[in-house]
């Protein structure tokens, strides 16, 4: 019988789009060796709304997986949308804990932009919660 693989480390990071980065993808995250499970996504956002697109990058190619219409001021009041959530993407797999979540092999990305440049002396910031094996 094969020995279990656990938690290893949090691989958490965070970026900022603001006017200067035009529309253009960033990369939010990279998968570990023995792989990555993404569990969180907030996004927050004091410019007016923004589609925020996700992509998911084989290393090669990029492949836009989802996007969600994220407020005026969401997450100024302490209340980030997330981009993984069930109801904008009712394909994610759900863990024992009933969380959704996305695995991510050995370098593997999960990409972001949004759709529209943000306005100047604005922020868009995206951060990430995940777990490398």
């Amino acid at each position: 019988m094969d020995n279990p693989i656990f938690v290893q480390t949090p691989n958490n990071n965070g970026i900022t789009f603001e006017n200067a980065d035009g529309i253009a993808l960033k990369d939010l995250i990279t998968g570990a060796v023995n792989g990555t499970k993404v569990i969180q996504i907030p996004v927050v956002n004091d410019d007016i709304d923004h589609i925020m697109e996700l992509h998911w990058s084989d290393g090669v190619n990029d492949f836009i997986i989802s996007s969600r219409n994220i407020f005026s001021l969401t997450g100024t009041n302490g209340n980030p949308l997330s981009l993984i959530d069930t109801q904008t993407n009712p394909w994610l797999q759900i863990d024992n804990n009933g969380n959704p979540f996305i695995w991510l092999k050995e370098n593997e990305k999960l990409k972001v932009k949004p759709q529209v440049i943000v306005t100047a002396a604005k922020l868009v910031t995206v951060t990430v919660f995940a777990q490398d094996f």
